[in-house]
């Protein structure tokens, strides 16, 4: 142990110039997946859920009563301290938006091309991208306060027509012009979903 102590003393001497040289990638071809354990939505009542992705996967968090150690863990307690933390530097930076403004603002800027295989039964509207939420300027929103447009489960023996609504809200005080479209890729026993937007 004492030679241990003494090498290490001895290369952090003062003066001393090392270079340290970048390895090879480590290959990680699921970074970017769901983890294995992510359910889907809609919940039980037929709402959308999740509404967001945050990074969840062996995430280094405080030890409780370790004192400065680290322990890795999985799940939603390691990915929803992510929004949050994302809602509260929002919060500073928009003190005057309201909680469910700074959600849909998380969610209008979240990026559904971060996850690999995305969608949106198991991710929300995307990885939550902070910069991008942080600096936007204007985001969807709907009047239930759920930010997303969802017409609930329907048991179908003939066609069904709903309409939904959704405001784009510009904090900018400056006009901003959208070109809106609508993709479904989703279809099941023979029925193909028609999605129209007005004004688009």
């Amino acid at each position: 142990m004492a030679e241990a102590v003494k090498y290490y003393q001895s290369f952090f001497t003062d003066g001393l110039t090392i270079t340290l040289d970048a390895g090879a990638d480590i290959t990680n071809p699921d970074y970017q997946a769901f983890a294995s354990f992510t359910s889907n939505g809609p919940r039980s009542d037929s709402a959308p859920k999740p509404d967001i992705t945050a990074p969840g996967v062996s995430i280094l968090s405080a030890a409780v009563g370790t004192g400065t150690e680290g322990l890795l863990l999985s799940g939603t307690s390691m990915a929803a301290p992510h929004t949050a933390g994302i809602a509260i530097l929002m919060r500073q930076a928009q003190p005057t938006w309201t909680p469910l403004q700074i959600k849909a603002a998380m969610m209008s800027t979240a990026d559904p091309e971060g996850v690999a295989g995305f969608t949106p039964l198991r991710g929300g509207t995307g990885m939550v991208d902070a910069p991008a939420a942080i600096e936007t300027v204007a985001f969807l929103s709907t009047p239930d306060g759920r930010h997303n447009l969802a017409f609930g489960f329907r048991q179908l023996t003939g066609s069904y027509v709903a309409a939904r609504s959704i405001t784009i809200n510009n904090k900018s005080g400056q006009a901003i012009t959208y070109d809106l479209t609508a993709d479904t890729s989703y279809s099941s026993e023979g029925i193909e979903p028609e999605v129209t937007i007005s004004p688009a």
